[in-house]
């Protein structure tokens, strides 16, 4: 079992940067997250690499996800005549760099997207 402190966030140490990581992970912030573990070197980058891919499919599927919200509430609202082919081929012509490259599935969902889905069950 490693331990490391996340209450030191100060500094240019791999400890420190790992640690605002993780706060920015506790916050939701993906991004946040990813951006200070871009800045390690070396093994420690090695080791952060599989998160970094997950996140970055994490980041790609929230912005798919919205630019499928915004096509949606774009038909629903009357601007478009709603058809399924109109939604995806909509949203594949609007940004095909934000669809293409995605895994089959993300296995991490990220803590917005959930707040999201949890306020359309309601």
């Amino acid at each position: 079992m490693k331990v490391r402190r996340i209450d030191d966030v100060s500094g240019d140490t791999v400890e420190a940067k790992v640690a605002r990581a993780q706060i920015a992970l506790d916050k939701g912030d993906v991004r946040g997250a990813m951006k200070e573990l871009q800045s390690l070197d070396g093994a420690p980058a090695q080791a952060a690499t599989p998160f970094m891919n997950q996140a970055a499919c994490t980041l790609a599927a929230d912005n798919a996800t919205q630019m499928l919200t915004q096509q949606v509430l774009q038909q629903l609202s009357g601007q478009t005549g709603f058809s399924l082919e109109g939604l995806f081929s909509g949203a594949a012509n609007d940004s095909p760099e934000t669809l293409s490259g995605l895994p089959q599935n993300v296995p991490y969902l990220s803590p917005a997207l959930q707040e999201r889905q949890s306020s359309f069950v309601k």
